[in-house]
């Protein structure tokens, strides 16, 4: 019912809604992002106690693989996901009945601004002194539409995340493009005063790589439906292209073709379930679920790469051209590859956890 209801609510808009928002800002519609709280969708992590449904990520994953049939542009998985999982690791109380009753409630959008590498908090471009934030942090989505951040810093040796109003003084925000048409952007912090501190230290560290972990999960989900979509487009066009007399679908070197992509998708969705269940038991330790993220990316995002490239190819001259729709499915993925680690970033991280 809830993959009828997702798949239903995403196409009443389709892939014409989803192209007219390319390159607009903020990149999605806030009345569909209404919509979704309406659904009960934005609230499906969190629990009930804070308005939202007390569900699990298999029941998340089912309605962002739906949305990405139709490359909806809303940041369900960056602020729905992300946002939501970090903040549930806070101990700051008043700050978590606030803000996640209001994720719930479609009230606000919140991007994360994590470390530039993969859970290297290295590689973390801001820092703390006296209270205040300064710095700089790139590849941050949402980003032109938010309406707060949560931000990573350097708080002398330890790592410390600070809840930021998104029209708060010193703080910068620069729209830069993604692949697809959808917003990221930089932050430039100057001595930007934080609203609140979400968590600090080892507590920190770990909300960290829990929301990034599970945001990458999703994000293969949005992968895997991307994919799905594309592949279906192009059988079905398949079955109609007549070429010679007969329905270039009847050739057997495309028929060979159209499985080899068959079998990817098949095992990207057997990583991507192994990802989710593996996710959803609280019985999972942090490295295991930061594996199992990693192995779903990995095999997910080329996967989704290749189908991309080769579904453009099986269509012809005409999956080439921007009007047609099988390019958008490439796009969406070049975005979602290039977010929280491409798939070579966690191969790297699988071999280090091993």
């Amino acid at each position: 019912l809830l993959k009828d209801a997702a798949s239903a609510f995403a196409r009443k808009g389709g892939l014409a809604r989803s192209r007219a928002l390319r390159q607009t800002e903020p990149g999605f519609d806030r009345g569909m992002w209404a919509q979704m709280a309406e659904q009960g969708w934005l609230g499906l992590l969190i629990d009930e106690e804070f308005g939202g449904q007390g569900l699990g990520f298999s029941e998340m994953a089912v309605v962002v693989e739906e949305l990405a049939r139709t490359v909806s542009p809303e940041p369900v998985t960056a602020s729905a996901v992300y946002a939501s999982v970090v903040l549930a690791g806070s101990d700051n109380a008043d700050l978590k009945k606030e803000l996640l009753g209001k994720i719930a409630a479609g009230e606000v959008i919140i991007g994360v601004a994590g470390p530039d590498r993969l859970n290297d908090a290295g590689s973390i471009g801001v820092t703390v002194k006296g209270g205040a934030l300064s710095g700089l942090t790139g590849n941050v989505y949402p980003a032109l539409g938010a309406d707060g951040f949560i931000i990573a810093a350097k708080d002398g040796v330890d790592v410390a995340i600070y809840y930021v109003d998104a029209k708060a003084t010193g703080l910068s925000v620069a729209g830069k493009t993604r692949a697809d048409g959808t917003i990221g952007g930089v932050l430039t912090l100057k001595d930007v005063k934080a609203s609140a501190l979400v968590a600090k230290g080892a507590g920190a560290v770990a909300a960290l790589r829990r929301g990034s972990d599970a945001a990458v999960i999703m994000t293969c989900a949005e992968l895997f439906g991307t994919m799905n979509e594309a592949l279906d487009l192009t059988l079905e066009y398949m079955r109609t292209r007549v070429q010679f007399g007969k329905a270039i679908g009847s050739y057997q070197a495309l028929q060979h073709r159209a499985v080899d992509l068959w079998l990817q998708k098949e095992l990207s969705m057997g990583a991507l379930a192994d990802a989710v269940r593996v996710l959803d038991d609280p019985k999972s330790t942090p490295d295991q679920i930061s594996m199992v993220a990693s192995r779903a990316k990995s095999r997910c995002g080329d996967a989704a790469h290749m189908l991309g490239r080769e579904t453009i190819k099986l269509h012809g001259a005409i999956g080439f051209t921007d009007e047609y729709d099988v390019g958008l499915f490439l796009r969406r993925a070049m975005a979602l590859n290039a977010w929280l680690g491409n798939p070579s970033d966690h191969r790297r991280r699988v071999s280090s956890l091993l």
